[in-house]
């Protein structure tokens, strides 16, 4: 996320974000789900609307998403392990 995680939640759409959660969860990353969650209620709860509190919570954001999604590698990590549990997972759905 080149923009941060604030600047993603602020920019996808509900069920996007949704899919999000339920998707780290899946992968074997909850917390990187809650850590989406918590920007989402945070941005519910008026954050962006005072400068000082937006900043912190840019910063908050991704220092959380960074300690449980370091690298792109985390994902693709995740992604081999979830397909070798789970090859039906990534079947299409065509056949």
């Amino acid at each position: 996320m080149s923009g941060g995680l604030l600047d993603a939640v602020e920019r996808l759409a509900d069920p996007e974000l949704d899919a999000a959660e339920r998707g780290y969860a899946w992968l074997g990353h909850p917390v990187a789900a809650q850590v989406v969650a918590y920007v989402r209620d945070q941005i519910r709860g008026d954050a962006l609307t005072d400068a000082d509190r937006a900043e912190h919570l840019e910063h908050e954001a991704d220092q959380q998403y960074t300690d449980i999604i370091d690298t792109d590698t985390t994902v693709y990590v995740a992604f081999r392990h979830r397909l070798a549990a789970e090859p039906s997972a990534f079947a299409s759905a065509g056949g």
